[in-house]
């Protein structure tokens, strides 16, 4: 006689029903707590683009001040530096760490996870300067006085700062550090320069060479100055001139400088013009030109 075999088809539901609850439960741990880490992924990396955002600002001028400035914009917004900031001419790289909290994966050992983020900021000098400035009541407006390269770095933004021009700090011989906008070579008159000064060049101003004012038109032209006090106002700024005199002396204009005039004088000799240089947000068109204030500042990585 057999005997009958009792069937257990009936305990594997239960069994089979625990083990998918327990894989449901571990991924449903898996997907809040990646959410929670995407979450913190974002935040760490908004926190990395606005440090190194904040650092590249003060290139190149206060570059000394760049990586403080970055890893105070991070620490202030929640984020813990992965090392200091890295600063070259035109660049600041910021990495960033935080440790993001785990909620049902520590039921399998993981009580945290530290998410990583790094961004790197660029500043672009503007090659081109609108004539009239970049906002309706001419902030920005081109004015042809001319800087030297040396004296911005010298200086830097934010720095009180009295520019002289005329006689008294000559450029080269018979010429005073004033730009023809137009390269007349000496054939602009005064009172069209002068013109450009109060009222703003009729177009688009680029880097370049530019030929210098000849000093016999000087005293014509700098009395208009006087109408730019409280203004912020552009100036070329120039790496060398040729050497030349007079109306064949050139300059060459590498990129330009924002600078708010607090006070100016047009007497004697020369021109002195006070106030400090600031930088100014412009958007970009063409290559990028040397960076002196003027221009913008961009997330490359």
């Amino acid at each position: 006689m057999r005997a009958r075999l009792r069937s257990e088809s009936g305990q594997v539901i239960p069994f089979t029903g625990l083990v998918l609850l327990v894989v449901l439960l571990g991924v449903s741990a898996l997907v809040i707590d990646v959410g929670v880490w995407l979450n913190r992924d974002r935040h760490v990396q908004n926190v990395a683009d606005a440090a190194a955002l904040a650092g590249a600002a003060d290139l190149p001028a206060q570059a000394g001040a760049a990586a403080g400035d970055a890893a105070t914009y991070a620490r202030i917004n929640g984020g813990t530096l992965a090392g200091v900031p890295v600063v070259t001419a035109d660049t600041v790289t910021v990495a960033v760490t935080e440790q993001a909290p785990t909620f049902f994966a520590r039921a399998f050992g993981f009580d945290s996870a530290t998410v990583h983020a790094s961004a790197t900021a660029q500043v672009d000098g503007a090659s081109s300067i609108n004539g009239s400035g970049i906002d309706a009541d001419g902030t920005g407006k081109p004015v042809p006085f001319a800087i030297s390269e040396s004296t911005w770095t010298s200086t830097g933004l934010d720095t009180p700062v009295t520019l002289t021009f005329g006689p008294a700090n000559p450029t080269g011989h018979g010429n005073f550090g004033i730009v023809d906008f137009a390269n007349g070579h000496g054939g602009t008159p005064p009172k069209t320069i002068a013109g450009w000064i109060t009222n703003g060049y009729p177009g688009q101003l680029g880097v370049g060479s530019y030929s210098g004012v000849p000093g016999n038109k000087y005293n014509a032209i700098r009395g208009a100055i006087a109408s730019l006090v409280g203004k912020t106002v552009t100036v070329p700024v120039f790496s060398t001139t040729n050497g030349l005199s007079g109306a064949n002396l050139t300059y060459t204009v590498v990129g330009w400088a924002a600078f708010t005039i607090t006070a100016a004088d047009a007497g004697g000799s020369a021109t002195t013009i006070s106030g400090s240089f600031v930088s100014l947000h412009v958007e970009q068109s063409g290559p990028p030109a040397q960076y002196f204030g003027v221009g913008a500042v961009r997330l490359t990585k």
